[in-house]
């Protein structure tokens, strides 16, 4: 299963603290990137999407995420040959588009590349932002959910980074409130270096290791649905084939068995690792 696609932008995000329908200025440097308006009734646990045609070459050296209360997470893509028209409307999680970059989760910390690292975006290609919105209030919620970027000149990047969403997407939790793992292996296509790990699941997760087959760990992380950091980790190099695993632990207190989903009530075990390359691949038993 291909897990990586990476030779655009893709980006993923979640919560972090703005609220409201309009948007604070740009702030340390940030520009918008791309965001799509929502309103959630209570209990409501819908999909919006937005669509930008990207008009000059831009290579992106650090993302923030934009997301109101009511943001679960948000995936924005990337396609060399424009879906539709821009704009924005309701859709559905498949709605994406084919080349992922960025991850980002709830009250995700910014994720700034290595000086010479950066995020192209194509002249012509069109962004596709995917946002999954979740209410659990008892209020309707409203508000803009997307990414704002630094952006560099050309001269100064020497690697182009892509983003690798890699884990194990075919599990169920037993009803035990005893701590349980879920593990998956992984191997790269091609020699490659990581940046940053964005560890995701939801609200039973408590726990990501990632850890080399010889043995080193490339993350070894508590884990907060409500406090999701991105983990930068020195540029570790993988070599061309070379496996890791992905473990997640879980307390599951529902009482019921937890299957792997989208929705917040159903679980991940998913690694975010920020890669160079563009060119590189992850793929997952």
């Amino acid at each position: 299963m291909r897990f990586l696609g990476v030779m655009g932008l893709g980006v993923m995000v979640a919560c972090g603290t703005d609220s409201g329908e309009g948007q604070e200025p740009p702030q340390d440097g940030y520009n918008e990137l791309i965001s799509v308006g929502f309103t959630v009734e209570p209990g409501g646990e819908p999909y919006r999407c937005a669509s930008k045609t990207i008009t000059k070459d831009t290579y992106i050296s650090s993302l923030r995420a934009i997301s109101p209360e009511g943001a679960h997470h948000s995936v924005v893509s990337i396609t060399d040959t424009p879906m539709g028209a821009d704009g924005e409307g309701d859709c559905t999680s498949a709605d994406i588009g084919h080349q992922m970059i960025y991850g980002a989760g709830v009250k995700s910390s910014d994720l700034t590349l290595p000086d010479g690292v950066a995020i192209k975006v194509a002249a012509g290609s069109q962004l596709q932002l995917n946002a999954h919105l979740f209410n659990a209030s008892d209020e309707a919620l409203q508000g803009r959910s997307g990414v704002s970027f630094k952006e560099v000149e050309p001269a100064a990047v020497e690697h182009e980074a892509a983003f690798a969403f890699a884990g194990n997407f075919d599990f169920t939790l037993n009803d035990m409130a005893a701590p349980q793992t879920v593990t998956t292996t992984c191997e790269v296509s091609d020699p490659a270096t990581v940046v940053a790990i964005l560890p995701h699941m939801h609200q039973l997760g408590t726990h990501m290791k990632i850890e080399r087959t010889s043995g080193a760990v490339l993350l070894d992380e508590d884990f907060d649905f409500y406090e999701q950091e991105i983990f930068s980790v020195n540029n570790i190099t993988l070599a061309a084939n070379e496996t890791f695993s992905i473990t997640c632990t879980y307390e599951n207190t529902t009482g019921l068995p937890v299957s792997f989903g989208d929705s917040s009530l159903s679980e991940m075990c998913v690694g975010g690792l920020f890669l160079y390359p563009r060119t590189a691949e992850v793929t997952c038993d």
